[in-house]
């Protein structure tokens, strides 16, 4: 891509897996995970296990039947829901564990468990979020930002030991690190500006200087961008925290008088731009291209907008392409030919689409 001068950026969800598998790899955490990996091995390798395991859960505890999960080594998040549901098992396991041979888990390593589910957790979400079809680059900005805000706050809890608060200290530094330029990069800060549900809380001395920028797009110019967010009082949730960080924000922007411009069209831009800036911001949950569709007094930004409110964040729908592709080509259709393969795809994913009743 960068041969050929063509813009292009890099997948989210696989820079935020980077970061993670660094943390993962940590001594205290790594001995602890290895001795997950034993016990979910131990159940899986087992159904006789498992079952005793089940009858502990429902006939001694009155807990619904849960299995334990095998995490799988190239995805970090398996080794989430892995130590997730080990959390959500273990006084079963605990009491498994009193009758057979199988690594035990002290309750100082439990803590350690939840502490690090806790750290995970935004990461998570975010990779949930970001792999979702209908998200575009417009919300890299923001959830990178309230990342490094919950990470933060999970530093600075007193229930954090100095081994975990050294952890969470190079997760930051890894973002700060893999995300460095993100408010510099047209691609992000334009398309943050342009989602009706981020926009910008500061102006400069003139108008938002990416707003500025959007006026500039329009004929191919370039100017450096910047995107600011207001830190707030910490709250669970990366979604919820996202919400409140914007609520906070006041929702009009206040811009100076312009000074007399004989430029018809610079005076048309800067109206439609001061105009959009006071608008209020659509919820966390609203479709932004709807809200561009339906407001068509924007019409002129049309064009930018489906340049920069098309792209995905991350290459996860191509991903799954891929693997209904491979899917499709099974040992006794090897030999089916592209063109009736294309179409076989093209059919499975647009079906849904038209709520296609099998």
């Amino acid at each position: 891509m960068h041969l050929a001068e063509i813009p292009d950026i890099n997948c989210t969800v696989h820079q935020l897996q980077l970061c993670v598998r660094s943390a993962l790899d940590e001594t205290q955490v790594k001995d602890l995970l290895a001795k997950c990996r034993k016990i979910s091995g131990h159940f899986n390798h087992s159904q006789i296990a498992q079952d005793e395991l089940i009858k502990i859960q429902t006939e001694q505890l009155n807990q619904p039947a849960l299995r334990v999960i095998q995490d799988c080594v190239t995805r970090w998040n398996s080794t989430y829901y892995m130590v997730e549901q080990l959390l959500k098992v273990k006084d079963s396991i605990c009491l498994y564990a009193s009758k057979h041979s199988i690594p035990q888990i002290s309750p100082e390593e439990w803590l350690y468990l939840n502490k690090l589910v806790a750290i995970l957790t935004p990461f998570e979400e975010i990779t949930r979020n970001l792999s979702d079809t209908n998200t575009c680059i417009s919300s890299v900005i923001p959830l990178i930002h309230v990342l490094k805000h919950t990470l933060q706050m999970e530093k600075e809890k007193i229930d954090t030991n100095p081994n975990f608060k050294n952890i969470i200290q190079k997760l930051i530094e890894d973002i700060n690190s893999r995300f460095c330029d993100l408010q510099s990069n047209t691609l992000y800060s334009l398309a943050t500006y342009l989602d009706p549900r981020y926009k910008l809380n500061r102006v400069d001395d003139d108008e938002p200087s990416v707003a500025k920028r959007a006026r500039l797009a329009s004929n191919a110019s370039n100017v450096d961008p910047s995107t600011s967010f207001e830190i707030l009082s910490p709250i669970q949730s990366v979604h919820s925290n996202l919400a409140d960080m914007l609520k906070n924000c006041s929702d009009e922007e206040e811009s100076e008088n312009d000074s007399m411009d004989t430029n018809s069209n610079l005076m048309i831009w800067k109206t439609l731009i001061n105009e959009y800036n006071k608008e209020n911001r659509l919820q966390l949950n609203e479709d932004p291209l709807l809200w561009w569709r339906y407001n068509i007094k924007y019409k002129v930004f049309a064009p930018i907008v489906r340049i920069y409110l098309s792209a995905p964040p991350s290459s996860v729908p191509s991903e799954q392409l891929f693997s209904a592709a491979g899917l499709i080509y099974e040992p006794l259709r090897n030999r089916l030919e592209g063109e009736k393969a294309a179409k076989l795809l093209f059919v499975k994913y647009n079906l849904p689409l038209v709520h296609f009743d099998y």
